[in-house]
């Protein structure tokens, strides 16, 4: 458990950075409805990457993961500012590489 606390606390300034680097103009929407989709997705995450470390699927299929669970991503904040549908798709895709990226530091085998 310690090593998902570990991989939890490294995300939310990962993400941070990712909105700040790639989202700049929209930054504080971007970080609030990562914050958010992170919140959604814990347990997944938590049982995706125990399987992770036990060997049971690959690091790979996190992104795939995720991406069937990208109704987790209700982006609330972002919408509220008008960004169209490719541009959701751009930001939840960066997300889902950020925690994939991050998991794969923290839980190769």
């Amino acid at each position: 458990m310690a090593l998902f606390d570990d991989f939890w606390d490294a995300l939310k300034p990962a993400l941070s950075q990712y909105a700040q680097t790639n989202w700049a103009p929209y930054q504080a929407a971007a970080s609030s409805d990562a914050s958010a989709y992170l919140q959604s997705a814990r347990e997944d995450l938590q049982n995706w990457t125990a399987a992770v470390k036990k060997g049971l699927i690959q690091e790979s299929d996190l992104k795939e993961l995720l991406a069937e669970k990208e109704d987790l991503a209700t982006l609330v904040a972002l919408k509220q500012l008008g960004l169209e549908e490719v541009a959701l798709a751009r930001f939840i895709d960066g997300l889902q590489n950020v925690v994939v990226s991050t998991a794969e530091t923290f839980f190769r085998v």
